[in-house]
């Protein structure tokens, strides 16, 4: 398995960064399904000659739902394993930052991987950072876990907290069942917009092991082809 380093700027979206530098770059990716979209940016951002159609759930309210665009269907919770499985054939699933926000975590990456695209990218983020460990202490709570998300509608609270060694053995064995091999990693290298902080940043995903300092990982599953 290959890894890398993806410098994560803060004041940009995670979503654009990957399909700018990951999923426009992956050589048999000629059409994508978005699962769990949100307002699908990632349409915007994707080389010419990529289809895109996103799909989320109807009350998922984490960012301005998109009306009125044939690339998008928001559809009932209920129905949405069905929808990806009644989905028009894609070489390339997403599921970005959006397993962590569901009951099962499995249930939307198997309906994905039983419909044999190419590839399946899941990001998820690493909430056993450092930086949230430190502020947790001094009283700042986990934003995808704090109590003030009580009466929020569902999508903005994360189901669990994230180990990323323990979900990428979870998805592994899940997804070696269908044929897949985990082929890339990508960590989520911060870059500060402070100027003063970014040599400290450096010196610690230099120093540390990356479960210390990366704000989490994306994994490019890719099918066997045996």
């Amino acid at each position: 398995m290959n890894y890398f380093r993806l410098k994560h700027k803060s004041d940009c979206r995670l979503a654009v960064q990957i399909t700018s530098e990951i999923i426009n770059k992956l050589p048999h990716a000629t059409s994508v399904l978005d699962i769990g979209c949100g307002d699908g940016v990632v349409r915007l951002h994707l080389n010419k000659g990529i289809s895109y159609q996103g799909i989320d759930i109807s009350n998922a309210c984490i960012y301005e739902q998109v009306k009125n665009d044939p690339e998008i269907r928001y559809v009932d919770p209920n129905i949405l394993v069905n929808s990806i499985q009644d989905a028009p054939y894609h070489d390339c699933l997403l599921l970005l930052d959006v397993i962590e926000h569901t009951k099962e975590f499995t249930e939307l990456v198997l309906a994905s991987a039983k419909k044999k695209p190419n590839y399946i990218v899941i990001s998820l983020p690493n909430e056993l950072i450092i930086f949230d460990r430190i502020r947790f202490l001094f009283g700042k709570e986990l934003p995808a876990h704090s109590l003030d998300l009580i009466g929020l509608p569902y999508g903005f609270k994360h189901q669990y907290i994230v180990n990323i060694d323990k979900a990428r053995n979870i998805l592994v064995k899940e997804l070696q069942n269908y044929g897949y091999n985990l082929s890339s990693e990508f960590y989520r290298e911060l870059k500060p917009k402070k100027f003063w902080f970014q040599p400290v940043m450096w010196i610690i995903s230099r120093l540390f092991p990356s479960s210390i300092w990366s704000m989490g990982s994306i994994f490019i599953f890719e099918k066997n082809q045996n």
